[in-house]
């Protein structure tokens, strides 16, 4: 039973009338609700979508129930807000909007006040980092700053892992399922073909059955007539005896024909049961996957936030830095101001000196005026004029004298304050250097190490540059040793060299074949990326290749080696079944390298088929040049097309067996050739020297045959080499580059002087 549910949307520009959503009481309301308010809201984004119980004062999560959002079953509304109209509401200081419950006001409340809160307590260690320049202290906070960096990004990593864990056992579950849900299809198959087998044998036992009887009448009658009545009764026994036998076999067979219809009906049963069990949890992993997403979209927004934080913090180191370059400015005026400060002293205290000696003269003349006085103490009439004016002068040059004290006592304050305030900043300027030593040591430290590390760098790029010119080397000898054998054998030459006619080989005596299906892939090259690859840069077959799946395949494939080439052999099959029956009746052969029958990757599978795909390149590149600039254009040809073949997680490489005369123009084991075809074997001999000049000497394609088909020609299994030798199983390196290379200069008309020469080599 559904539930109708009102949807209100709260201050959302343009939609006033609310949305209704039918759900059921069990159903996750999140999800759901978040689908149709998104059909009907096309201008916002899901993830601004709050959803709110009124009735149960609480924010809606994505695990909530339909049933955990009312207290009774005649509660039906919901309400809609946007996250963005919420956070500019609580920026702007306003209160927020009156219809929103308790919970999830506060909640923002709560958040916005304790953002607040941080933003002040940052702003006041900041400018006590400006007031105090408090180094140490900075150096603290910015590793705190770092460390909290550090540690949200390893919560963030842990998450995602999680997450990703999680996901994984989610796919791993939906496979398990898939594949649970294929055997009980296969299983319900074989059941069905069970059930037809027994019914066949249902109609067979009645056949014969209703013959016997027929055959039993037949012989009775037969008794009667040609012998008496005595011998009747003994037969007439012995036909009943049978018949019971028969009808006791019958009565077995019924009873086992039910007790098989029984099971089926009971596996039937379990199968549906399985069938409604999967299809549950193929919903709940949906909405898991769903989930999953949500919450990786959020730890994406809060590695955002986070990423911002961190800015925030490095233009506030930033700033700290200007702020500590200005402090070094100030240290280095605080010297020269250090340095005035010490001269003025020097002069202060020669001042100092000066009025003390002077003080001392002073006193010293007192000293001698009072003598005077005493002297002249007893003659008052005659002396008492110059009495006065010898006290009026003592006084004065006491006064003189204090003042001299106390501006004595003041300068040498002065000075003390000065010595102190040198002193500290002695001190400080001590402590940078110290610092600085400490930061330049630990430099030189790092600078050590980071020099060792390059050293080893050098010395482990050294050993693999050896590592690969010894490997370099040993591919060339392995080359050489190659072509002094000259047996490079192609499967394809192997095969028609047993097999006149591979196209019927299904029709050989004795011929032994197994049934087989495949996954088929047909390889096609990015004719430009391939270009580019090959001519500007060492050749990598990932770059320009790519898989477009033709199907399934079911095919006969012969036991025997058909095409048992040097270093790959053969096998033929032909196709019974594909779709739309595109390949059916087509011959193919199935090329193995020798040593590696059974490749597991698709990425190794492609080495078998790596000299097709570059030799293909190059012809069309190699026609293509030449129908630009000349209207010379003897013959169009191309290389097969070629299948990747997935058969039981095997991979295999097969191209088609045409019919035609197969032709060899380059290689050792030339075919005999007309005078027409020795025109068209100086053509692809221009071909096998165009490639090694078009690959700045990189790469030869050589080895040229293949079937003639009409005017046309179907190019099979080249052979690559590269001066190096790096090429695979069958380059021949650069002795054959280098034999080729001569055998043109001494006969270039033979090695398709002309065609070169169009080409402008």
């Amino acid at each position: 039973m559904k539930r109708p549910i009102q949807i209100l949307p709260i201050n959302i520009p343009g939609r006033d009338a609310p949305i209704v959503l039918e759900i059921g009481e069990t159903d996750l309301f999140h999800f759901q609700a978040k689908k149709i308010v998104a059909g009907q809201l096309k201008n916002y984004s899901q993830d601004e979508f709050v959803f709110y119980s009124r009735s149960k004062n609480l924010v809606v999560h994505e695990d909530d129930r339909v049933s955990k959002l009312f207290l009774s079953k005649e509660q039906n509304e919901i309400e809609l807000y946007l996250t963005s109209n919420l956070i500019k509401k609580a920026v702007l200081g306003e209160q927020g909007n009156q219809q929103i419950g308790g919970q999830f006001q506060n909640n923002y409340e709560s958040e916005i006040q304790e953002l607040k809160k941080e933003i002040k307590n940052l702003q006041a260690k900041l400018q006590e980092y400006k007031s105090a320049n408090k180094m140490s202290i900075y150096n603290n906070e910015e590793k705190e700053l770092r460390d909290q960096l550090g540690q949200m990004k390893k919560e963030f990593d842990d998450r995602l892992k999680v997450e990703e864990e999680y996901r994984a056992n989610i796919i791993k579950k939906y496979n398990e399922s898939q594949n649970a849900q294929t055997e009980q299809k296969k299983e319900l198959l074989q059941k069905e073909k069970h059930i037809e087998e027994l019914k066949y044998q249902q109609r067979l036992m009645e056949a014969e059955k209703k013959f016997l009887e027929e055959q039993n009448k037949k012989e009775i009658l037969l008794s009667i007539q040609s012998q008496g009545g005595n011998n009747l009764n003994n037969q007439l026994a012995e036909i009943r005896f049978e018949f019971e036998k028969v009808k006791a076999l019958y009565q077995e067979e019924q009873f086992e024909r039910t007790k098989d219809k029984e099971i089926i009906s009971q596996q039937q049963k379990k199968l549906q049961k399985l069938e409604t069990k999967l299809q549950k949890e193929i919903e709940e992993l949906q909405q898991g996957r769903f989930l999953s997403q949500s919450e990786i979209s959020k730890l994406k927004q809060e590695l955002t936030s986070v990423n911002e934080k961190c800015y925030n913090y490095k233009c506030e180191i930033q700033k700290q830095k200007v702020e500590i370059d200005r402090f070094v400015q100030t240290l280095e005026l605080g010297k020269q101001k250090i340095g005035q400060l010490e001269k003025e002293l020097n002069i202060s205290n020669a001042e100092i000196n000066n009025l003390k000696r002077s003080e001392e003269e002073k006193i010293n003349e007192i000293r001698r005026k009072e003598v005077l006085v005493n002297e002249i103490k007893n003659s008052k009439d005659v002396q008492q004029t110059i009495r006065v004016n010898l006290e009026q002068e003592k006084s004065d040059l006491q006064k003189q004298l204090q003042t001299k004290t106390d501006r004595c006592r003041q300068l040498e304050q002065e000075n003390a304050l000065k010595s102190a305030d040198i002193k500290h900043l002695e001190s400080r300027l001590q402590e940078e250097i110290n610092a600085k030593n400490d930061n330049i040591q630990k430099a030189k430290i790092q600078k050590e190490d980071l020099v060792n590390r390059l050293q080893k760098e050098q010395d482990n790029l050294k050993a693999e540059k050896e590592a690969k010119n010894k490997l370099v080397e040993r591919i060339k000898e392995n080359a050489l040793l190659k072509a002094k054998d000259e047996k490079i054998i192609s499967p394809t030459e192997a095969l028609l060299r047993n097999i006149p006619n591979p196209l019927q080989f299904l029709k050989i005596e004795n011929i032994m074949t197994k049934d087989l299906v495949a996954v088929v892939e047909i390889i096609k090259v990015d004719k430009k990326k391939a270009i580019e690859s090959l001519t500007k840069q060492n050749p990598k077959i990932s770059q320009f290749i790519t898989r477009e799946r033709v199907g399934n395949w079911e095919f006969k494939q012969s036991i025997a080696i058909n095409g048992d080439g040097t270093k790959r052999k053969g096998f033929l099959m032909q196709i019974t079944g594909s779709e739309e029956n595109r390949y059916n009746d087509k011959v193919f052969l199935i090329k193995e390298l020798i040593g590696f029958e059974k490749i597991v990757s698709s990425d190794k599978a492609l080495y078998v088929a790596q000299n097709t795909l570059i030799a293909k390149v190059l012809a069309e590149h190699f026609q293509d040049r030449i129908h630009g600039v000349s209207k010379i254009f003897p013959q169009r040809f191309s290389y097969n097309e070629l299948f990747l073949l997935n058969i039981e997680d095997k991979y295999y490489i097969a191209e088609q067996v045409q019919e035609g005369r197969f032709i060899k123009f380059n290689g050792k084991g030339e075919s005999h050739l007309s005078d027409k075809e020795q025109y068209l074997k100086s053509y692809f001999y221009a071909f096998s020297i165009f490639t090694y000049f078009v690959t700045q000497k990189m790469l030869m394609v050589t080895n040229i045959q293949g079937f003639q088909i009409g005017s046309e020609y179907i190019l099979c299994d080249p052979i690559v080499s590269s001066p190096e030798g790096l090429m695979g199983d069958e380059d021949l390196a650069e002795q054959h580059i280098l034999e080729f290379e001569q055998n043109y200069q001494s006969n270039p008309k033979k090695y398709g002087k002309e065609f070169l020469q169009i080409l402008g080599y």
